[in-house]
Order: C-alpha cells, then structure tokens, then sequence
C-alpha cells in the first residue's frame, strides 16, 4: 500500500477500543524519481493512520531508495 503524505481526516475511523491494539510494522522509503515525501513525514502519516485504526507500530523498516 502507498501512504500519500496528507491524509484526509473524514476518510479515517477511529477505534473505541485503545486497549486491543494490532500489532504492526511502517515501511518507509526515500524513492528515486517520485514525488518527494521526506521519510520523516512519511512515518508521521502512518503512526497517525494506524493510531486512528487502533494499531500499534511495533518497527519501522527504512530504506533509503538505493538502486541495486
């Protein structure tokens, strides 16, 4: 799934239950020839986008984009 860097807050539902999180992993990346999404801005999306859905980020994996 590719995570836009802007997330519109009426498209997300929030979860009632904070106590029963999922556990999750983010995967972040500075790609060549795309549009710029810093890999810090990339990471804040998606711990917001898995709060709101009651999942917990356990790891983030980061690559930065090399070729080969």
């Amino acid at each position: 799934m590719f995570v836009k860097c802007r997330l519109k807050n009426n498209s997300m539902k929030n979860d009632d239950d904070k106590n029963s999180r999922n556990r999750a992993a983010a995967y972040v990346r500075d790609a060549v020839g795309q549009p710029k999404c810093s890999i810090g801005e990339q990471t804040a999306v998606i711990r917001e986008y898995a709060q709101r859905r009651g999942l917990e980020i356990v790891k983030t994996y980061a690559d930065g984009g090399e070729i080969g």
